[in-house]
């Protein structure tokens, strides 16, 4: 039997009258899933899954409460529990737990408290009801100012970046958040420029998307990208463009089978480009000048592209299209993308402290791997923090995107949070997995910068506090980095 219908008979038989097969099928889909077992149908398998575990506890004596909180607290954090939660009605599945809650043992109160953290967190954020669309208003400007705005191609770069008259995030200066904070000073930087390409940079564009997609050219593309790719082309670039990046993301997070070293590091030179760039259009220094690329252009054969389609094989991507105006609508946001990684990565840790070989004590990551999501995680928070100021959390976020980045802010703090916790808990369990052990003593360190960014969020992950409680207790950090002990003793006063 294939693995996806050994799945969907476990989801199937947790509504089965008996139950000890309940039990058992319960014990069998977590540990499968611990595995990195998938569903065939994402959607229609998170939803049967739901139902199952939502019914568990219509019996009088519902038994192994915790495991079935835990299952459902992890299946309603991804991406397709999200939307079939919703589909389903947050008000509803809220209410139905609230009527089971007397049946709530004692060593499953703190995960059903979880759960329900969780879903009023995605009431709010969800759902669009009562969102007033702010008007835009257009300040008045002479002919020359009009000009000049209009001749420049770099623009949602907030005040802090000396560009009052670039194109900003919100030009209604009526439009203030329930504590009078300003979009603009609060989103430093949303979207990168957009970098304009002539067909042959369109054709090695594609000749590289194709060649991550195959397997065996994987390895040499990535190195391509890395020592190639990244000094020829600006590195928005990839945002602007987001195709590379969900494809690096996708190799990093198991999907292709193989190793993800070498998807990981890409990334990591990626977002210290990223960042980089952000120095550079925000220095005074430097002068930035529009760069018309002119639609007659000669082809220069360097051999480039020869060596592209060597590594994409027989994939030949053909004559790029003419790109359509909607494609700009397309691009990564900077905070999204340096969410969508820090989830990716996080998950990547979570899943290789789980996945341990009781027999060989091997990890799924080797030491270099998890020294490359150490350091990307360090870099996505700081380009996260110098694109939205803390003034984030204090306006009121009345677009889509917004609240995406509240979100999803969230949801990585709560996984950083989760990471820290089962950190600690291994090493304690096992005093030679001392690497466990300096990995969340470097965690902590972007989890403290995380939380003081988000202290005035409605509510802060429980997770996350839990675990710098437990760093406040733990000498190593008083002893070792008594800056960050300070630090931490501070966020926790002002978040109690």
């Amino acid at each position: 039997m294939a693995k996806t219908e050994m799945l969907s008979l476990y989801i199937k038989k947790l509504s089965h009258p008996l139950k000890e097969i309940r039990e058992r099928s319960l014990q069998l889909l977590t540990a499968k899933l611990k595995l990195g077992w998938e569903l065939d149908d994402e959607l229609s398998g998170t939803r049967e899954l739901l139902e199952g575990l939502l019914a568990w506890f219509e019996v009088s004596q519902p038994s192994l409460q915790r495991e079935v909180l835990q299952l459902l607290l992890t299946t309603i954090k991804t991406k397709a529990g999200s939307y079939i939660t919703k589909e389903f009605g947050i008000p509803s599945i809220l209410s139905n737990l609230n009527k089971v809650k007397h049946k709530i043992a004692v060593d499953a109160l703190e995960v059903y408290n979880d759960v329900i953290e969780t879903l009023q967190f995605m009431n709010t954020v969800v759902f669009d009801s009562n969102v007033a669309i702010p008007r835009l208003t257009l300040q008045d400007m002479t002919s020359s100012e009009s000009e000049e705005a209009s001749s420049c191609d770099y623009y949602n770069l907030g005040p802090n970046f000396k560009s009052s008259k670039e194109t900003s995030i919100s030009n209604d200066s009526d439009v203030h958040t329930r504590k009078n904070t300003n979009v603009e000073d609060s989103i430093r930087i949303l979207l990168f420029p957009w970098v304009n390409l002539c067909q042959s940079d369109k054709k090695t564009l594609l000749l590289v998307e194709d060649a991550l997609r195959l397997l065996k050219s994987t390895r040499r593309c990535c190195r391509f990208i890395r020592d190639v790719f990244l000094r020829d082309f600006p590195p928005e670039i990839f945002l602007n463009r987001p195709e590379i990046i969900k494809s690096l993301l996708t190799i990093s997070d198991g999907s292709h089978s193989g190793r993800p070293g070498e998807a990981l590091f890409v990334l990591l030179h990626i977002t210290k480009a990223l960042h980089m760039r952000i120095l550079q259009l925000s220095s005074l220094d430097l002068i930035h000048e529009f760069t018309k690329v002119l639609d007659e252009y000669k082809e220069i054969d360097d051999g480039l592209n020869l060596e592209l389609q060597e590594i994409a094989g027989d994939c030949n991507p053909g004559t790029p299209q003419e790109e359509d105006g909607l494609i700009t609508l397309k691009q990564l946001p900077i905070p999204v993308f340096a969410l969508d990684t820090l989830h990716v990565v996080l998950s990547i840790l979570a899943r290789s402290a789980i996945l341990v070989d009781p027999v060989d004590i091997t990890e799924w990551l080797d030491m270099k791997e998890v020294n490359t999501c150490l350091r990307i995680v360090e870099s996505l928070v700081v380009l996260l923090l110098d694109c939205i100021n803390p003034s984030f959390w204090n306006m009121d976020h009345n677009a889509k995107i917004y609240r995406d980045i509240s979100h999803k802010s969230c949801m990585a703090m709560r996984l950083m949070g989760d990471l820290l916790l089962k950190y600690r808990k291994s090493y304690f369990e096992d005093p030679d997995r001392s690497h466990h052990r300096l990995a969340s003593l470097r965690l902590m360190m972007s989890a403290e910068k995380l939380l003081h960014w988000a202290l005035d969020s409605a509510l802060p992950p429980t997770t996350l506090v839990n675990a710098m409680q437990l760093a406040q207790l733990d000498p190593a950090f008083e002893l070792f980095y008594p800056e960050l002990s300070k630090n931490i003793d501070v966020i926790l006063e002002a978040s109690g």
